[in-house]
């Protein structure tokens, strides 16, 4: 997956933009740059650690066939989010009662008990 450091996404929850590579820092070198991609095997990795990793230059699997790919980290950090449960309980509570109103699929009649 290509992306380009300079652009920027708009957060799905409408909280507001969230900005791309900024600030990152390198899992190898510990440098900070805006040219930062997130490995699902590696890490962060900047421009130049990434074209040094073999693992990258020969397109080597990691073990279960695993693919390195080249993310966003922005896009990484959302997945991380949708797939990382909430172990806080009450947390969890709040977002459930923000989130009870919710209609998915269209709205709910609560006099026929269906969605139309």
């Amino acid at each position: 997956m290509s992306s380009s450091s300079a652009e920027s996404h708009v957060d799905p929850s409408g909280l507001g933009p969230a900005e791309s590579g900024t600030g990152e820092r390198c899992d190898a070198c510990e440098k900070h740059s805006i040219d930062v991609f997130f490995c699902n095997v590696c890490g962060m990795l900047c421009s130049d650690c990434w074209a040094g990793q073999v693992s990258h230059k020969k397109a080597r699997l990691a073990p279960g066939a695993i693919p390195h790919e080249k993310t966003d980290p922005w896009v990484a950090k959302q997945v991380q989010k949708v797939l990382s449960p909430i172990s806080d309980e009450f947390a969890y509570q709040k977002q459930y009662l923000e989130d009870e109103e919710t209609a998915w699929f269209g709205e709910f009649d609560a006099s026929c008990e269906v969605l139309i």
